[in-house]
């Protein structure tokens, strides 16, 4: 069985039935966008208060940006922090800046992170 959001890709689940597997394809859960939080983040954006914004999936990049209500990406500095190649392709189709975690992990993605800041020190003195 191969456990994904409703509405989600089914790449994985047809990749695995070409290569010749029996797949059950499950939507077990679905991405809700909390629009709560939405006013405060784009203040914080505008501010120039958020370094990273961190994406698991390209429903959450969707999620993320409709909440934005129109925000021009072009415009600010913080960098989108991609789980993987699809997620960062969704990003990309909004000009945001585009960082990539060497795994699909969680833990890689704190890693691009810190990554980020030591070459960024680094360059600064």
């Amino acid at each position: 069985m191969l456990f994904r959001a409703l509405g989600g890709t089914p790449l994985l689940a047809s990749t695995l039935r070409e290569r010749g597997f029996l797949v059950d394809d499950v939507p077990a859960y679905e991405t809700v966008c909390e629009k709560n939080a939405a006013e405060n983040i784009r203040e914080m954006i505008n501010r120039e208060e958020i370094n990273f914004v961190t994406f698991t999936s390209a429903s959450t990049v969707k999620g993320f940006v409709n909440s934005m209500n129109g925000l021009h990406w072009e415009r600010y500095g913080f960098y989108s922090v991609c789980i993987g190649e699809e997620t960062a392709t969704e990003a990309k189709k909004y000009d945001l800046r585009v960082m990539i975690s060497e795994s699909a992990t969680t833990q890689s993605m704190i890693e691009c992170i810190k990554t980020h800041y030591r070459r960024a020190n680094e360059q600064n003195g």
